[in-house]
Order: structure tokens, then sequence, then C-alpha cells
């Protein structure tokens, strides 16, 4: 059989959804998945906040804008400033306002680049009035749209940032420093917790956003000869190997890490690995998301193992990253995606800004501005190919 550690290492649910992509409706195969599809985001909130406001973990949109008020307004720490939300990567809160996600069609449809969700989803126009009412209530950073990732992080470790999303394990990540570690050696008595998936106040439902089926996927281009297409198969292949994609992600036993009683590889010295592999490990590991394991299981508690001291806190944040349902983004890009992305991501770009930025009174006339300037751009196409290509895959 052709690769065959590549085969058998993907699940088969995730060669199916592969197969999906086939326009010829044969079954053929174009793009190689990961091994596992792991995680994607999840949101972080002070508890020793929480606790000293007297304050239960929200669980719903409304209750998330009453908690980061009080935490902002009534700051019990005394401090001068205090960000109570950080928008830098926000697709569960999105998808929290989501009224697509019980559509089988649309939610599929609605399932790409942000312009296609905010225009095919009309959910995204409560998500934005939320956010809309936050920054004119000073919950976030007037300037929120220029921080960069230093920035961002600085807010964390300072015990400025009351509530933020980000990579699942972006607090807790040793390449990134531990910024939990770190928030908590400058703020004692600082406690980050992950927040499960906030309930829809349309249906009262926990959605979660989830990559694409097969995380990172590889493709050959038509143009590649026959020779080639094999050469990057075998190496792809090998990336499925003990030899290959585990020692480039794990390392070596006895030097970089040991198995613990269950089988799963534990970091033996995290920070000596991070200066030694990790920070070159995802980019070079192609055929897996974030480490080589046959479980969700395993992969939770080797993650752990490498924030000593945060096991709790690391597994809490991947579990409640997939709580209720989750919704997988779509690897398909309609024909007229390639054309049409450069305008339709200018104007997002300007009104993800200014839908935020705006008056409250002027938010409605801003989103319907939006709305139209995407449909000058050319989004209706995109929507009309993805409802056709959609509805042939149903």
């Amino acid at each position: 059989e052709y690769a065959p550690h590549l085969w058998e290492s993907v699940p088969e649910e995730t060669w199916d959804v592969m197969k999906s992509y086939d326009p010829t409706g044969e079954g053929r195969i174009y793009m190689t998945p990961n091994m596992i599809d792991y995680t994607r985001h999840g949101a972080m909130i002070r508890q020793d906040w929480l606790d000293k406001l007297g304050l239960a973990i929200p669980t719903t949109p409304d209750e998330l804008y009453h908690v980061i008020d009080q935490m902002v307004n009534n700051n019990p720490d005394g401090m001068k400033e205090v960000i109570g939300l950080e928008p830098w990567m926000f697709y569960n809160l999105r998808i929290a306002f989501s009224q697509v996600t019980e559509d089988p069609l649309m939610s599929r449809v609605a399932s790409g680049a942000d312009y296609i969700t905010e225009y095919a989803d009309p959910g995204s126009k409560e998500y934005y009035r939320f956010l809309n009412k936050a920054y004119n209530n000073g919950l976030m950073h007037k300037e929120y749209f220029a921080l960069n990732e230093d920035q961002f992080k600085s807010y964390i470790v300072t015990g400025a940032l009351a509530c933020f999303e980000a990579n699942v394990n972006f607090a807790a990540d040793p390449v990134r420093g531990n910024l939990v570690k770190t928030l908590q050696d400058n703020v004692p008595g600082a406690e980050l917790i992950s927040l499960p998936a906030l309930k829809n106040p349309n249906d009262g439902k926990q959605y979660s956003s989830g990559y694409c089926p097969g995380g990172l996927i590889a493709f050959c281009p038509l143009t590649a000869d026959e020779e080639t297409v094999e050469a990057c198969m075998t190496y792809l292949d090998w990336m499925c190997t003990k030899e290959g994609g585990f020692a480039i992600y794990h390392g070596f036993e006895g030097e970089h890490f040991e198995y613990n009683e269950d089988g799963v590889p534990i970091a033996k010295d995290v920070a000596y690995n991070a200066k030694d592999k990790d920070w070159l490990r995802q980019d070079l590991f192609l055929t897996g998301n974030s480490g080589y394991f046959a479980t969700a299981e395993e992969f939770n508690a080797s993650q752990a193992a490498e924030a000593p001291g945060f096991e709790e806190f690391v597994t809490q944040s991947f579990e409640n990253s997939l709580s209720g349902t989750v919704i997988n983004a779509e690897a398909y890009s309609s024909p007229s995606t390639s054309e049409l992305t450069t305008d339709l991501g200018l104007v997002r770009d300007e009104y993800k800004v200014s839908c935020v930025t705006c008056p409250e009174d002027e938010f409605e006339a801003t989103y319907a501005e939006y709305m139209s300037e995407l449909e000058k751009a050319g989004i209706q196409k995109i929507i009309d190919e993805r409802i056709e290509y959609f509805s042939s895959m149903e």
C-alpha cells in the first residue's frame, strides 16, 4: 500500500472528509491531512477577581459582559489600568452568537474566512454589537486593534487583563515563556482559569470553534512530475513514523523525554527542550498538529507535563476548548475566492475595526455599510458557489 504509515496514522473519518472534497464525487484524495485534529481556541479569565468580587464563572455572553464590567469598574486590586476584554482572536466568542449552527448547510457555508462568516451568519452582527458596547463603555483597550503580540502578552503577565481568547495553550506554552506562571510571579495570588464555551443566546447550547478536519493539509501542485510527488509522499510517510515525526517533535528518549506509566512521552527538562528543539518542532512536523499521539488523551497528558505545576490548568484548557458541539472550519475554497479575496479582505480589515469603535448609536448604520461594501466587493458570488458546492455534498 502506498504511504502505509500515513494511511494508518490518520483516522478513517478524516480520510472520509478528504475524499468528500473531490468535485467528481468519486472519492479521490487531493490532499494529505494531519494525524489527529486537535483543539483550536480557548478563553481565559481571572478567577481571583471573580472570587474577590463574589462573581460566578460566566456561562453566557450577557454574564461575561457583566463580569468584565465589574472587574474594570470595581477592580479589587486597585489597578490604574484594567482591560476587561482583549479580542486577540475571538473564534469561540463569535460562534456563541451564531444563528446557523443548527442549519447543516449554512453552518458549512458560513465556516470560512472572516468576511464569509460575517456575511453568511446573521449572528455575527450581535457579536460585533457585543464588542461595540464593551468598547464604548471602556471595557477594551482604546487602541486594541494596534496591539502586537508582545503588548498583548505584557497585559496578561502584568495582571492588567481580565479576559481574553487565544490559541488553546497560549497562556501556559513553555515556548511563549509560560505566561500564567509569569503572571503569578509578578502578581502573587493571581489565578487564570479557562472558560467553557458560552451558551448561545439563540438556542442555549454550547459551541466551540475547531480547525478544519485534518488540520494542516498538504498538497502537491498539478505541475509536479510523478517522481517529485512520490518523493513528497515518501517524506510525509516518514513523518508518520517513530524515526521521523515522533523524533522531530518529542526528541530522544533519555535526553528529551521519558515514558510515563501509560507509555506517554513526558518532557524531562522543558527549558532545555525549548532551546534545543521545541522552537522549530511545529514547523517541521508536517503531518501532526501538536505532537505524535494516537489519542487526544495522550496529547493532553504530554502537553500538561510541559508546564510543571500547571498540569491541571493545561488539561482543563484543552477540555474546555472542546466543550459543547465543535464546529469545524471548512477547507473548501470556491472558484472565485482567489480573485476576490484581496478586495474582500480590505473591506473586512476596515470594518472589523469601525464596527467595534463607532459610537453605539451609529452601530446599525455602520454594520449595514459593512455588509453593503462586502456585496460590492463580490461576496455574494462566493456565497452562491459555497451553497452550490455544499448542497451537492449533502
